[in-house]
This record gives structure tokens, C-alpha cells and sequence, in this order.
């Protein structure tokens, strides 16, 4: 049986190969030039010297759980990870928890998204995953109340709260997203 790390390893292989294609498609789909359509860009990982993860309040830190460790171990920045939001760093989740701009979207999620785990839960329980450079769409870990679990991911993109119940499920859930989406397109061309 795999462990929790070899499974999250084998699924972002299996997610950074479709999420290619799928981009390529798309490329295709609109009949743009390369270079027209923003790239998948996975930088190397910068390593898990520090096993912790910032939290929205400044006195609270979370420890790398097993599914992160082996999310951070195999990448460092992945650029349109998905739908133009960039999965961050762990250095960049550090920087970007403590930029006034992130703080106030974190914020302003909480008031608008009301039926949200968001509003209900206090900034201890809230890191940073990932971001849209222009958007201001963003994707979140919510800690679990009692550490040691997993943290659920919430994405909120396209005016849509997305949440899945930790990194593995997020995964299975873009790579069947990703599946669809080129199978869709070879349907189509048949």
C-alpha cells in the first residue's frame, strides 16, 4: 500500500502532464499562437527547511502536514495551476500572508462568502495556497479545529466557493476536471 506522500506525489505527475495538454487545448481551441495563452510554469521546490506555514493571524503557525510536505517537495511555484491561479511557494505564502492586499481579501472573503467556513472560522485557522496575480481569486487552507488533520482547501474562483476536503481530494478533483475537459474536445472532433 502507498503511503499518504507517494499518492500526493503520483497525483501532481498525474495533474502538471493533463493540466498541460489542457492548456494546449484551449491554446488551440481559441486559435492562438503560442505564447498568446499564459504557460504552466512549475519552478523547482525550494525545500521544507521550514516545516511551518503561515497563518492570517501573525501569532499562529501550522506544521506541514504530510500531504503538504509532499505538495512543497515536489514544486515550488506552480503557475496556472489552475483556471490562471498560481499555487504559491512556501517562501511566497510567507511573503504574501504578511501584503496588506492579501490580508484585506481574506478579509473581505470572510464578509461576502457569509455561508462560507470562512466567515465562521478565525484567521488562525487560514493560510494562503494560491492566488490570481490579477483577479484576486485565491485558494485557502482551512485547519482543522484540533491539529494534526489535514486542512480542507477552499477555492474561490469565478464568483464559485469550491471545497474539497483535503489536498488529495482537490487533486482527484482537478485531474477528473482536466480529464473531462479533453475528452470533451476529442468527442467533439470525432
Amino acid at each position: 500500500m502507498k503511503n499518504v506522500q507517494d499518492i500526493i506525489h503520483n497525483l501532481l505527475v498525474e495533474y502538471q502532464q493533463l493540466n498541460q495538454k489542457l492548456l494546449m487545448k484551449v491554446q488551440q481551441d481559441l486559435g492562438m499562437s503560442e505564447g498568446e495563452i499564459e504557460s504552466q510554469v512549475v519552478e523547482p521546490p525550494s525545500g521544507t527547511a521550514v516545516p511551518e506555514i503561515p497563518t492570517f493571524d501573525q501569532r499562529y503557525r501550522r506544521r506541514l502536514t504530510k500531504m503538504l510536505q509532499a505538495r512543497f517537495e515536489y514544486a515550488g511555484s506552480w503557475r496556472m495551476a489552475e483556471a490562471g491561479i498560481e499555487w504559491l511557494s512556501l517562501k511566497q505564502i510567507w511573503e504574501e500572508t504578511s501584503n496588506e492586499e492579501n490580508v484585506q481579501r481574506v478579509n473581505e472573503a470572510t464578509a461576502l462568502w457569509e455561508s462560507s467556513p470562512l466567515f465562521k472560522a478565525p484567521l488562525s485557522r487560514i493560510s494562503l495556497f494560491g492566488i490570481h496575480p490579477e483577479q484576486g481569486e485565491a485558494i485557502y487552507l482551512l485547519w482543522p479545529v484540533v491539529d494534526g488533520g489535514e486542512p480542507e482547501i477552499l477555492s474561490y474562483s469565478c464568483n464559485l466557493e469550491n471545497r474539497y476536503p483535503n489536498l488529495e481530494q482537490y487533486l482527484r478533483s482537478l485531474i477528473g476536471d482536466a480529464k473531462r475537459g479533453l475528452l470533451n474536445d476529442s468527442a467533439s472532433t470525432d
